[in-house]
């Protein structure tokens, strides 16, 4: 797989250097705490470091050429608009303007980002969110507009990725599981609810509850890659015209589903290991 997420950050960060807007460092150590940052105008930056348990950190920038990082270290952490949920707290971040940059990092269990939304809207923006323990989960995130490119890496066991939504065109999303039971529940501990084996059929979109990522626009790509055993992904890509999907799996008794529809796609799932399932659909 191409390391676009990389070079993106790097052209970012060159942005955001050339022009000297406001900055905010926030380190906080212990339970309980809150952040809350907002910044209006270009070229802002802000650094949020919060260690220990139940921590919450709420970010909004507004403009263009920002920078947003929050590092988290301890459990049931939060970024984001305050709001409990049943599993834990849950993480948000929001930029709207151009060439903004906004990093997560979240270390321990049952940590959740982007709960609420994690928004970025406009062109050439880039989003990366890594989480490194077990239970924890990336969803509802959205990027709206063009050029934009989303980095998601999760490392451990049970984690999950849903739903990750692109709205525009040549939008890049990138996924790296490494672990167990990652992305999915199962039914009988081997494959996503929705899929009968025998007959090999295809359900409709919220049948199963794999992880997914889902495009809608034109010359879109995502690349999803899974380690591990018990993993599945979903990829989805509507209503567009010379987009592709690529899901690496490495493990046993993983779930690969791809649907496409429009013209000049292109599609692969490449699985390694045993009891495997790999389903595509392609429609005009």
């Amino acid at each position: 797989m191409k390391n676009f997420l990389a070079s993106t950050a790097i052209l970012l960060g060159l942005a955001g250097a050339a022009a000297a807007g406001s900055d905010i460092y926030i380190d906080q150590s212990g339970s309980a705490n809150l952040a809350s940052m907002e910044q209006a105008g270009n070229a802002n930056f802000i650094r949020v470091k919060q260690m220990g348990t139940t921590n919450q950190a709420v970010a909004e920038q507004d403009g263009n050429r920002n920078r947003l990082e929050v590092y988290q270290n301890g459990t049931s952490n939060q970024t984001g608009y305050v709001r409990a949920t049943r599993r834990g707290p849950v993480a948000n971040v929001r930029q709207i303007g151009n060439r903004n940059f906004a990093k997560v990092k979240q270390m321990g269990d049952g940590n959740v980002s982007a709960g609420t939304r994690f928004l970025q809207r406009g062109n050439r923006n880039y989003s990366e969110i890594e989480q490194y323990g077990t239970g924890n989960q990336v969803w509802n995130v959205l990027q709206r507009g063009n050029s934009n490119a989303l980095g998601v890496k999760q490392d451990g066991a049970n984690n999950r990725v849903s739903v990750v939504r692109t709205v525009g065109n040549r939008n890049e999303v990138q996924i790296k599981q490494y672990g167990r039971s990652n992305g999915q529940g199962t039914r009988n501990g081997l494959i996503p609810r929705g899929i009968d084996t025998s007959q090999v059929t295809f359900l409709g979109r919220g049948v199963r509850r794999a992880s997914h990522v889902y495009q809608t626009g034109n010359r879109n790509l995502s690349e999803v890659e899974q380690r591990g055993n018990l993993n599945a992904f979903e990829i989805w890509q509507v209503g567009s015209s010379g987009s592709a999907v690529s899901i690496g799996q490495n493990g046993n008794r993983n779930y690969a589903y791809t649907h496409q529809t429009g013209t000049g796609h292109y599609s692969d799932i490449s699985q390694t290991g045993n009891n495997n399932r790999a389903f595509t659909k392609q429609s005009n």
